[in-house]
């Protein structure tokens, strides 16, 4: 069976980040199992059609190749900007979907909600300045 785009995105993630050992490391590392989660939001047929433009939002911003901190020039620590908005945005899903239903959908070793948590308050500490700039691109802002 041949790889969606989806899948080979995600690997590309993984691959990315599979050798990052800097500063940021924790949350980082939480960029492919974060991706992997959106889609299977987008996917999950319990997740209502008001809430898929949050979620499609932050699947486009990961795969843009020049957000505000491109990974091209950057490097891993380019996803700190990808991971703000998926925290950002699963506070704002937990209100419409309910935090089962985020839960279901996550694969990660770790609780979601601790997740979550762990990557907004690292992820805004450091791009504090810039969290306007992220959902202004991908029309999010408030």
């Amino acid at each position: 069976m041949e790889k969606d785009f989806f899948e080979i995105f995600l690997e590309m993630v993984e691959d990315d980040v599979r050798y990052y050992k800097d500063e940021f490391w924790e949350i980082i590392k939480l960029a492919p199992p974060m991706f992997k989660l959106f889609v299977n939001l987008l996917r999950d047929p319990d997740v209502p059609a008001k809430s898929k433009p949050i979620i499609n939002a932050t699947i486009a911003y990961f795969v843009a190749p020049l957000d505000v901190i491109p990974e091209e020039l950057y490097g891993s620590v380019g996803y700190l900007d990808d991971l703000m908005l998926c925290a950002w945005s699963l506070k704002r899903l937990e209100d419409e979907v309910g935090y089962g239903v985020l839960r279901k959908n996550w694969d990660g070793d770790r609780e979601l909600g601790t997740v979550v948590d762990e990557v907004y308050e690292t992820s805004r500490e450091k791009l504090w300045e810039v969290e306007k700039d992220i959902l202004e691109y991908v029309g999010l802002s408030e």
